[in-house]
């Protein structure tokens, strides 16, 4: 279960990121308006930093 949810918080991210919200931030007039587009960048970063630590944290209480 936990992978399929990272694979799908992988995409996600790539979606964002290749929409280019790292560097325009929030505000950014752009004739798409999906949810994503207003979040800001340091928030989806620390966001992804728990996720990944989490995964970390399974994987080795699993070991």
């Amino acid at each position: 279960m936990l992978v399929v949810v990272a694979s799908l918080g992988l995409t996600m991210f790539g979606l964002w990121f290749a929409a280019g919200n790292i560097t325009r931030g929030r505000h950014a007039h752009k004739p798409r308006h999906a949810a994503e587009d207003h979040l800001p960048p340091p928030a989806v970063l620390v966001h992804g930093m728990f996720a990944v630590t989490t995964v970390v944290l399974v994987v080795l209480t699993a070991v």
